[in-house]
């Protein structure tokens, strides 16, 4: 009898072990209440289009205006308008629909957001966490796109952007299905190392219970990622392993051959890093693993604050605005590793030191470096940075006059 009950309780354990992964995935999925135009209210996970599923995807939009350049005097624009951006800030901003130059695309992950407000038009209200509201024109796919509401009927709804009202974000109820099949996570190989985090396939497929696309001999097949347990990339097509040992030789789509999008892995501490196909070599699925946060992970936004030291050496402090643009720990920074391309939330950054015009060294908290470049962010395209001190006072520097930011 004594050794049943040991067997009986080992079985138990093993049973509340092979659960947890499940509860975790629940807490990272987007939850919400959505409220339409005609007065219905639905609460459920919600998946924006066929994409963003998790707090850490991104919500992507434009921003109307840039409130900082009033703070810049006239010999100060004459500066900015000589920077490479500067050439290219009427032409971005006729495409943007603003008569303003020096518009700025505007990113942040969902778990930053409290909620959103359809507020007509072509402009759309952000409430943050902290409390502030932002107005963008929609600018994306995100702020338009159709939702799909796993509701608590177990049944999905899909409602048109033209019939949301508004969007609130909250953390769901404990003991939910899980309507994805698990979070996609695994180990991304490729030509300059393994990446490990949330991977999305083919920049869309990003859970359980989405589909790999392709053809077996002249069979076309769509396998669930819950089924597979890596695939690696062979000339035109892939070789796809499943958890039971099955080995399939898949062609004839982009989800298995060169005309893949990339893969996108978003690394926990790091930021989102995008690996174009014919630098990806392997990626092994591991989906018991993930650490993909709930919202409840996520930090009250902050301002950016830190100080910036001038090339002769002077040091400026106080509230920041980076690139005279981004001026909250929840706004990215965007740049190119070699093949790769990163974007990294400005609260896991340390310090950032431009090298020269093409280049900058990129310190993470987590004791990362990486050197980045030819985007606007890292590069002389950047549009300097702006200095609240504490005494009301403003600073401009131009980026070619920056040897360091480090945040506070």
């Amino acid at each position: 009898m004594k050794y049943t009950l040991l067997i009986l309780t080992a079985i138990l354990l093993l049973a509340l072990q092979i659960q947890l992964p499940g509860q975790a995935h629940q807490s990272a999925y987007l939850y919400g209440t959505v409220y339409t135009t005609d007065g219905e209210k639905v609460s459920g996970f919600i998946r924006w289009g066929k994409e963003e599923m998790y707090w850490t995807d991104r919500l992507n939009a434009t921003k109307r205006e840039n409130p900082y350049l009033r703070y810049l005097g006239r010999e100060e624009m004459r500066l900015l308008q000589g920077t490479p951006s500067g050439g290219l800030s009427g032409f971005l901003s006729e495409r943007l629909g603003s008569t303003q130059p020096f518009i700025h695309a505007f990113a942040c992950q969902f778990g930053d957001v409290a909620g959103i407000k359809a507020a007509g038009g072509r402009s759309i209200e952000v409430l943050m966490r902290n409390g502030e509201n932002l107005l963008f024109h929609s600018g994306s796919n995100d702020l338009g796109a159709s939702l799909q509401v796993y509701a608590l009927s177990k049944q999905e709804k899909t409602i048109p952007w033209s019939a949301v009202d508004q969007v609130n974000f909250h953390q769901n109820p404990d003991g939910l299905e899980d309507p994805y099949k698990g979070i996609l996570w695994g180990d991304v190989y490729t030509s300059q190392g393994v990446f490990t985090g949330q991977v999305q396939w083919d920049r869309d497929e990003r859970c359980g219970a989405d589909v790999l696309d392709g053809s077996l001999e002249g069979n076309k097949l769509s396998i669930p990622f819950s089924d597979i347990n890596s695939i690696a990339r062979e000339g035109r097509g892939s070789l796809v392993v499943l958890r039971d040992g099955s080995e399939l030789f898949l062609t004839g789509s982009n989800d298995v051959n060169p005309a893949n999008r990339g893969i996108l892995v978003t690394i926990p501490g790091s930021g989102r890093i995008s690996i174009p196909w014919e630098e990806f070599r392997k990626v092994h699925f591991n989906m018991g693993s993930a650490e993909n946060p709930s919202i409840e992970d996520f930090p009250n936004p902050e301002k950016l604050k830190g100080r910036v030291e001038s090339m002769e050496g002077d040091i400026s402090a106080g509230f920041l605005v980076f690139d005279l643009d981004e001026a909250y720990d929840y706004e990215m920074l965007n740049g190119k590793d070699g093949f790769a391309e990163w974007e990294i939330p400005f609260r896991n950054i340390r310090s950032i030191s431009p090298k020269n015009d093409r280049y900058s060294s990129v310190v993470l908290k987590s004791g990362k470096t990486l050197l980045l470049g030819e985007m606007q962010d890292v590069s002389a395209k950047n549009n300097g940075m702006l200095i609240f001190g504490p005494d009301g006072g403003t600073t401009y520097l131009p980026y070619n006059k920056v040897r360091s930011i480090i945040f506070e």
